[in-house]
């Protein structure tokens, strides 16, 4: 089976035997990024375009933010942030908090300033859509009131220290 083939419809989804992976797009983001306002920020997207229509297949995503924490000596909770999935620039409702308690916060000897951690996030996707339509998957950090979010770099370096990345997987049900 090639893509021509699918795309050509030629092969149907009756013909594809259940978890046959039928496409799927990806997208990286490398650049260092910092925001202290708590802004929503799109860390990096993927369009794809399903071969077979949302009852014939599911639509999984697969995210890792590559993020930094503030500062040694600060509660780690004050700069917490969300990592989540937007399907065509709407909120999916489904977010992870990335703050990681990396000891008492104050005091620490090897401080998670310096460090550049990962969140990883899944999602099925459950709405409705046609084949043939794009749509476009982004993961994004959310911060808090009160901290900063930086992606792709630690808190103490503005180097970028890490990579970002979306999957995007459409297999048969």
């Amino acid at each position: 089976v090639t893509a021509a083939d699918l795309a050509s419809g030629a092969i149907t989804s009756a013909a594809l035997p259940v978890g046959t992976v039928v496409g799927g797009a990806m997208n990286y983001n490398s650049t260092a990024y910092t925001s202290t306002s708590g802004a929503k920020y799109t860390v990096t997207s993927a369009s794809y375009t399903p071969k077979f229509e949302s009852g014939d297949s599911d639509i999984y995503l697969f995210g890792v933010v590559a993020h930094g924490l503030g500062p040694a000596g600060v509660s780690l909770d004050s700069y917490g942030f969300q990592v989540g999935f937007d399907i065509n620039g709407s909120n999916t409702g489904v977010a992870q908090y990335a703050d990681v308690f990396a000891g008492s916060g104050s005091g620490v000897v090897y401080g998670p300033e310096y460090d550049v951690r990962t969140t990883c996030i899944n999602y099925k996707h459950t709405g409705s859509w046609t084949a043939g339509t794009a749509i476009t998957f982004g993961i994004y950090a959310d911060g808090d009131s009160t901290g900063g979010i930086f992606i792709n770099r630690s808190y103490a370096s503005t180097a970028n220290n890490g990579t970002s990345s979306i999957h995007v997987l459409e297999i048969k049900k």
